[in-house]
């Protein structure tokens, strides 16, 4: 069994476009785009940890508005 996260939101981490060997991230909250990353990043894990950080400042919001 799968543990639901304790917020709406999910990263995903894509191969960039414009810039072969390079990586985007974009958070979504219920499906829903809500920040995207603007620029791109040389490996997978340089784009993960920036859209964690992201997610981290995205969670506080939401929790401090009530969830």
């Amino acid at each position: 069994m799968a543990l639901q996260p304790d917020h709406p939101f999910s990263i995903d981490i894509r191969p960039c476009r414009t810039r072969p060997g390079h990586f985007v991230w974009s958070i979504h909250e219920r499906r829903q785009p809500r920040r995207q990353s603007r620029y791109s990043y040389p490996t997978f894990d340089e784009a993960r940890a920036a859209a964690q950080t992201m997610l981290q400042r995205l969670v506080f919001e939401w929790w401090l508005v009530g969830g």
